[in-house]
C-alpha cells in the first residue's frame, strides 16, 4: 500500500524522511525558493556565465602541462576568468551562499537531503494540475563524471 501513496511536503527532514524511510510512500516536496531559481537560471547571462565557465575549464585542463611561460601566464589569467565566472554565478542567487541547490560544482546539503528524501519536487502543487492523474514522472539520468564529457553539463 505504501508505494501508492503520494505524500506532500515543505522540509525534506519534517516532512519527508519518516514518511520515506517508514513507511515507503512517495514523497513529492513543494520548494517555493525553485521558483527564483528557475528564474535565474534561464537568464541569458546565467546560461552564458555556465556556458563560459565550462570552455574556461575544459581549456585549462586540456593545457595544463605546457611548460611555455607565455602558456602558463595564459592559463593563470583563464583560472583568474573562472574564479570571476564562479563568484558572479553564486551572487546571482544570493551574495551571502549562493544557490539553495548548488555550491559551485556541487550539490548543497539541502539538495542532498532534498533527492534522498523526495521522488519529486516542485514549486507549487499546483503545477502537478497541466498533468493527468495517471501520468508517471521517469527520472533522467543524470551523466557520472567517467561517462562522457560535455561543454552543457
Amino acid at each position: 500500500m505504501g508505494g501508492k501513496v503520494m505524500y506532500f511536503g515543505d522540509h525534506p527532514y519534517a516532512d519527508l524522511a519518516d514518511v520515506t524511510l517508514h513507511h515507503g510512500w512517495k514523497t513529492a516536496a513543494v520548494i517555493r525558493e525553485l521558483e527564483k531559481e528557475i528564474a535565474m537560471m534561464n537568464t541569458n547571462e546565467f546560461k552564458w556565465g555556465v556556458n563560459w565557465q565550462q570552455v574556461l575549464k575544459s581549456l585549462i585542463e586540456d593545457h595544463q602541462d605546457i611548460e611555455d611561460v607565455e602558456a602558463k601566464q595564459v592559463i593563470g589569467e583563464w583560472k583568474s576568468e573562472v574564479d570571476a565566472v564562479c563568484l558572479s554565478l553564486k551572487n546571482m542567487f544570493n551574495p551571502h551562499f549562493g544557490s539553495m541547490f548548488r555550491s559551485y560544482n556541487n550539490p548543497t546539503y539541502f539538495s542532498r537531503k532534498l533527492f534522498r528524501f523526495s521522488d519529486i519536487y516542485t514549486s507549487r502543487v499546483t503545477n502537478f494540475m497541466q498533468y493527468n492523474h495517471n501520468h508517471t514522472f521517469y527520472p533522467r539520468r543524470g551523466a557520472l563524471p567517467h561517462e562522457f564529457k560535455s561543454w552543457f553539463v
